[in-house]
């Protein structure tokens, strides 16, 4: 895989959640093939390489508060 910018990380973190928010289980277990990422379960919790929401939203520097926690 070539390299690229550390905003491609948080890119493709922002794609995983949204695909685990609706449930698009069949379309998050080939993006996360195509990114090369490590996704064993459809749970966040499970996943090692993908950070939580918080900090995802703390490098876009978002205001946690006005999103529903789930």
């Amino acid at each position: 895989m070539p390299a690229h910018a550390p905003e491609t990380d948080i890119l493709n973190e922002l794609v995983v959640e949204y695909l685990d928010y609706h449930g698009f289980k069949n379309t998050l277990s080939v993006f996360s093939a195509e990114a090369a990422l490590t996704c064993t379960s459809s749970s966040l919790s499970t996943r090692p390489n993908i950070r939580p929401r918080q900090e995802i939203s703390g490098d876009l520097q978002l205001e946690t508060r006005a999103f529903p926690p789930d």
